[in-house]
């Protein structure tokens, strides 16, 4: 006689990994939606669902969902952009760290900005995502600093590229798994050469965005790191194509290394990482 109760647990637990995936699967789709507003600015339904290749009724879906968790806001002309509350997830995530952190990258920022002369840009590690929550430009003669919230791919930002790289296997597989879609002819769109990417920002302590979401738009960016040696956040300076030198990276490189050795250490971070004889 067969076991009718083994077979009704096992389609339960068949329909719990199900419902499971599913869920995983709705989770990147909102992300991907997140993303999208914050590279692309605001979009109307049918701009975001044609962007990502998804039905408009499951695009009004998931929109509907992130408009009540507040995470994306209609505009009077029913355009979508991403909401305010996407900044404070970033504040918070600062605030948990340390209390004065925001305050603390904020000024960094400022003087990153001033000493490159380039636009510089704050940023925390959001999922398989990196969520900027600042940016500092350059008009003369003081460097002017605006919260902002704005996603992208942590695979193809600098700042994000930087962080990724002392995240540890499980976030890289789960980057590799959310997909590395093409921006510009430049994004790495393969887990290897990702691999590779990262492996050599690890060792240097700074990532470089070469054109890889705006192909006029390159980046060198730094992590700055916590007690446990985890990122807590990330700083950039973007740099446009026709002023990307070597110079000028390798000054952007020693700014971004100095200040993010001393806020991490200001963390309590004691490590090796930023030390410049083993950064020569």
């Amino acid at each position: 006689m067969h076991d009718r109760r083994g077979w009704g647990r096992g389609t339960s637990m068949t329909t719990q990994r199900d419902a499971g995936i599913e869920r995983v699967s709705t989770l990147a789709k909102a992300d991907a939606i997140s993303c999208y507003l914050g590279n692309a600015g605001p979009a109307s339904l049918s701009q975001i669902a044609r962007a990502l290749s998804l039905s408009t009724s499951s695009t009004h879906r998931l929109l509907g969902g992130l408009l009540k968790q507040r995470n994306v806001r209609q505009l009077p002309d029913r355009r979508y952009a991403l909401s305010v509350s996407m900044w404070e997830i970033g504040v918070q995530a600062l605030g948990h760290v340390h209390p004065n952190l925001l305050e603390l990258a904020s000024h960094a920022t400022q003087m990153i900005a001033a000493e490159v002369g380039e636009a510089a840009t704050l940023s925390v590690p959001l999922g398989v995502e990196t969520l900027f929550i600042g940016r500092t430009t350059v008009p003369r003669p003081v460097p002017l600093y605006s919260p902002t919230a704005e996603c992208r791919p942590a695979y193809c930002a600098a700042a994000g590229k930087a962080m990724l790289a002392f995240q540890g296997e499980a976030a890289f597989e789960a980057v590799c798994e959310h997909g590395l879609g093409a921006f510009t002819e430049s994004t790495i769109t393969r887990p290897s050469m990702l691999r590779g990417e990262l492996a050599a920002a690890r060792t240097a302590a700074v990532a470089l965005n070469r054109g890889e979401i705006q192909a006029e738009r390159f980046g060198v960016g730094v992590p700055v790191l916590g007690a446990d040696g985890q990122p807590v956040a990330g700083f950039a300076v973007s740099i446009p194509r026709e002023r990307w030198r070597e110079e000028v990276v390798a000054r952007a490189t020693t700014t971004l290394h100095a200040h993010a050795s001393r806020l991490s250490m200001a963390l309590g971070y004691g490590g090796a990482v930023f030390r410049q004889d083993r950064l020569a």
